[in-house]
């Protein structure tokens, strides 16, 4: 009798079936995924929270929140400080980015050794300019400006088309209250006019200005939605 490579003479050999290589496979997968999630790890870690887009003229609100496990900010020296300015790119430090701060102060309450850490901090800061801005958080030393974390990530868009048509918005509705109130005035004028050359005068008044208050209504109604297609998520 032949014998098949990895045969016994006198046996039949079995095939191995899907079922059999599953806990097999399974095995390898598990050890080889190991590793990668110890490296995925991260002690310390920031998270930005900023509006995608926002307005060149205006502040923009940022938060940060710092997670630490226990111990891992005991070798500070000194008080810890959460740094974030908004800059076109960011440096390798606070001190090495350019750009107006959003952030710069201590974190409250300190982190305590024997315990996992975390705590939150906001500002607002106005861009310096239009076009894509880097939100660059530092966490750092306050004596030494050592760093112990830092998240430069997250991007802004701040928009000049969606601050043009906003700008616009607003002129047309403070156009619009001005002659509200200024229709107002008239028409009380009118009402209590004595003679009638004066009344006829005033309602003269009334129905023209009557006619630029639906006139700037109507600018209104086509900026409105303009702005809103121009500005998502941003109040308006």
């Amino acid at each position: 009798m032949t014998a098949r490579f990895g045969s016994v003479p006198g046996r039949r050999t079995r095939p191995i079936g899907r079922a059999a290589l599953v806990p097999a496979v399974a095995g390898l997968l598990l050890a080889t995924a190991g590793p990668a999630a110890a490296d995925d790890f991260d002690p310390i870690a920031l998270r930005v929270q900023a509006p995608a887009l926002a307005r060149a003229d205006r502040p923009l609100s940022v938060t940060v929140t710092v997670t630490a496990d226990p111990g891992s900010l005991t070798s500070a020296d000194g008080p810890l400080r959460m740094r974030v300015k908004l800059a076109p790119r960011c440096g390798g430090s606070f001190a090495g980015t350019d750009g107006p701060v959003a952030i710069d102060r201590r974190l409250a309450p300190q982190p305590d050794a024997t315990r996992a850490y975390r705590a939150t901090a906001s500002g607002d800061v106005t861009p310096s300019a239009a076009g894509d801005q880097s939100v660059c958080a530092f966490l750092e030393a306050e004596a030494d400006q050592r760093q112990y974390a830092a998240d430069v990530d997250t991007t802004v868009d701040v928009s000049q088309t969606c601050t043009s048509a906003a700008q616009k918005l607003e002129r047309d509705r403070r156009a619009l209250s001005t002659s509200r109130k200024q229709l107002k005035r008239v028409r009380k004028q009118a009402a209590h006019a004595k003679r009638r050359a004066t009344k006829q005068r005033l309602q003269r008044r009334v129905r023209a200005t009557r006619r630029t208050v639906l006139r700037r209504q109507r600018a209104v109604r086509r900026d409105e939605p303009a702005a809103a297609r121009a500005c998502p998520g941003v109040t308006l």
